[in-house]
């Protein structure tokens, strides 16, 4: 065996990605497959690069081989354009011997089937193909990431009315939930505490909940709303409000990190063909609401028009780090203490990735975007990412589970795990506390259509006073009250 070929292709495609991102390169994957022999393009994303017209194909009989294939004939082509700056073509030179060197691995295609083990997962980031994972669904225990489930049905009154869940957050053992026009409080039964804040203009009121955050010891709840953060203490009194003097800060949604920064989502996610401006897409607030920080979009949708669908964008904190996707990306990056945004994980759909550049909703485009997928939401814990996929723009979703030390990526199919704790509802995390506890909010119209639709015998034959229990709060709840949340630990 040839030494410059004693390595499984992973190990390549891994190293000379990490340490392309490492320099400031995001390469573009376009990968191809026509009865089972794989192709793809490797490219360079980044837009300050774009003008090297930089690209390689790559080709095998197996998704690895041909990416394996494609990386190392572009870093050929990249040695070979910039030849002429010495010090660019020493780290292209490194970056294919290291790729190239390290431990004897018989060299062989992989077993049918066979999933990358963690050891040949060598750096970040992470490489999770999402096209090709929706071909099969699989199944998974909902006891592989639980030991129980609890369904807390919010209180319905004529004063917590909550039409569509938009926000929500754990506040000091209450849970707060906004439908975008109201800020309502329950406690962790469900019941119904207050209203919290008003719908106006005056200096405590808000015209709309874009987003809640919290600080680590819950002691300040910061409200988002047009123009402005509204500020509160750990009983939700409000203390001041905070206006929002930049005009490009329209806050999507938000974070908080340990040291009490802010970090929000602007929602800057397209921008037209002509315009030569930077967008950007985060930015981070002191408590006081000053700008200390604006991150770019490196990558913004060319619209063909003002205006465009969009989803929501995978925003979420890990431990004391943030991760973001921004939208119509499928890399999803870290956010470094410095803002520089650092790949994580490498997630293209392929062919079953939605249009970006949609210019409405009739009927002939609803149903062009229908069949394609776009990510929605990410959630992570020590073993798992968890994806959540959107058909289109409708309420449909499919499922994907990531599992972190041993690459092998799940299709778990338009439901999830199969709930073998009480035998109810399929449950896939839509959010991740900071206890650590998962949870989804489901309608109660589908909570007690789904519950009704299981064999009542052989579930309560099968987990006895649980599967009772649940069968119980069905009796309860009525098709038009407001959202079951569903909380696993």
């Amino acid at each position: 065996m040839k030494k410059y070929k004693d390595q499984v292709p992973s190990h390549s495609i891994h190293k000379i990605r990490s340490l392309l991102c490492e320099l400031g390169i995001l390469p573009k994957e376009h990968p191809f497959e026509n009865n089972n022999f794989y192709s793809c393009r490797i490219s360079i994303a980044k837009d300050g690069l774009n003008s090297l017209d930089l690209g390689a194909n790559g080709k095998g009989n197996t998704p690895e081989y041909s990416l394996a294939s494609g990386y190392a004939e572009f870093t050929e082509r990249i040695q070979n354009r910039m030849q002429q700056i010495r010090f660019f073509s020493f780290f292209i030179l490194w970056i294919v011997c290291i790729s190239c060197s390290g431990s004897t691995v018989n060299q062989k295609p992989p077993e049918s089937g066979r999933e990358i083990v963690a050891e040949e997962l060598p750096g970040l980031p992470y490489h999770i193909d999402l096209g090709k994972s929706i071909k099969q669904v699989a199944s998974e225990k909902l006891s592989v990431i639980a030991e129980e489930i609890s369904y807390i049905p919010l209180e319905t009154s004529a004063s917590s009315l909550v039409k569509r869940i938009h926000e929500q957050l754990f506040f000091n053992h209450t849970i707060l939930v906004s439908d975008f026009s109201n800020l309502y409080q329950f406690d962790k039964q469900g019941r119904f505490l207050q209203k919290i804040g008003k719908r106006g203009m005056g200096p405590t009121d808000h015209q709309y909940i874009q987003a809640l955050v919290s600080n680590d010891d819950f002691t300040l709840l910061y409200v988002f709303t047009a123009g402005k953060m509204n500020v509160y203490n750990e009983k939700t009194d409000f203390i001041h409000s905070v206006k929002m003097i930049d005009p490009d800060l329209y806050v999507f949604s938000g974070l908080a990190l340990p040291d009490d920064y802010l970090w929000a989502y602007l929602g800057a996610h397209y921008k037209l063909i002509d315009d030569t401006t930077t967008i950007h897409s985060f930015v981070k607030l002191d408590r006081d609401g000053n700008v200390l920080e604006k991150i770019p979009n490196s990558s913004p949708v060319l619209s063909t028009f003002n205006g465009m669908i969009f989803n929501n964008i995978p925003f979420y904190r890990y431990k004391d780090v943030i991760r973001f996707m921004d939208y119509g990306n499928d890399t999803l990056f870290t956010l470094s203490m410095e803002g520089k945004p650092v790949p994580y994980a490498i997630c293209p759909l392929g062919s079953m990735k939605r249009e970006l550049n949609t210019a409405g909703f009739n009927p002939q485009q609803m149903e062009a975007l229908v069949s394609r997928l776009l990510i929605d939401t990410i959630c992570e814990d020590e073993r798992f990412l968890y994806i959540t996929l959107r058909w289109g723009v409708s309420e449909e979703f499919q499922y994907v589970l990531f599992n972190k030390k041993t690459g092998e990526v799940k299709n778990l199919g338009k439901e999830g795990f199969v709930n073998d704790i009480d035998g109810g509802i399929p449950f896939f995390p839509q959010f991740i506390e900071k206890d650590g506890s998962k949870g989804m909010w489901i309608p109660a119209e589908d909570f007690i259509e789904k519950v009704e639709a299981l064999d009542i015998e052989k579930y309560t034959k099968q987990y006895g006073d649980q599967f009772k229990a649940l069968k119980q709060i069905t009796l309860k709840v009525s098709p038009d009250d407001n959202p079951v949340l569903i909380i696993i630990k």
